[in-house]
């Protein structure tokens, strides 16, 4: 409604502006609780799928999926930056993702050296099972390819990203949180800056343009915070000796 009384005024339908006596209701933020440590290893621990009478298929899958879940919870790309990376978007030396943000900009990401691992792993040693080839020789992979794989050899998805998440959710039995990519995001946000890394640093991570939005996905916690409380508490507060040292003022009683 608002977006058509503005059209309206532009158009100079309407002879006086009425959006300025327009009151938005407000809407309530509810509070969102995010991963945990034991939550990401749970996650990590279910990423095991695939038929057991095929063991090099089945340690493939995996493999994909710990990337894939790691890579989200290490560098906060979106659902559809992952899917959108092609391999030649892989910077092996610098352990730097070229990623495809929004708004039609390219972003070089930065992935620790632990979160790069699981994506090393998968990209050397089984991608070239789910790109259904038997041996080293067949397997000629291109800049362009897809990095992640679905199970038929095609380009994973974003359903398919979503229908694992899916599955893991099952198999951890993480109740009371979405278990998705997003939440991925919001759990480096949070624990990044409960670590004391700079918001402006967690802003570009994330690829938001102001900290408006990162503050957005900063849910700290609760443990957090009664810490933070607990350190900073006005009952600590002690009084400062130097404010006495001349005395009260400068007039008498």
């Amino acid at each position: 409604m608002l977006a058509f009384c503005h059209w309206l005024e532009r158009e100079e339908k309407i002879e006086k502006p009425i959006t300025t006596r327009f009151s938005l209701p407000r809407v309530e933020k509810k509070f969102v609780p995010t991963y945990n440590t034991d939550d990401v290893e749970k996650l990590l621990a279910a990423c095991e799928e695939g038929d057991e009478s095929n063991p090099p298929f089945r340690r493939a899958l995996t493999a994909r999926n710990r990337a894939i879940v790691t890579l989200f919870i290490n560098s906060s790309i979106r659902l559809s930056e992952l899917v959108g990376l092609r391999l030649g978007d892989i910077d092996r030396p610098s352990r730097v993702i070229l990623v495809h943000r929004k708004g039609n900009k390219w972003q070089q990401v930065p992935v620790s050296r632990n979160g790069f691992k699981p994506l090393h792993k998968y990209l050397s040693n089984h991608r070239a099972v789910l790109a259904g080839c038997d041996n080293d020789e067949d397997y000629k992979p291109r800049k362009e390819d897809a990095v992640f794989l679905a199970n038929d050899g095609e380009p994973l998805t974003i359903w398919g990203v979503s229908m694992l998440f899916k599955r893991l959710k099952k198999r951890t039995g993480i109740d009371g949180k979405k278990v998705g990519a997003h939440q991925c995001r919001r759990y480096m946000a949070t624990t990044q800056l409960a670590m004391g890394r700079s918001p402006l640093d967690v802003q570009r991570q994330m690829g938001h343009t102001t900290l408006t939005m990162t503050n957005h996905y900063a849910s700290l916690t609760v443990q957090h915070l009664q810490k933070s409380h607990e350190r900073y508490s006005p009952m600590r507060a002690e009084k400062d000796s130097t404010y006495d040292a001349f005395g009260e003022g400068y007039w008498g009683e």
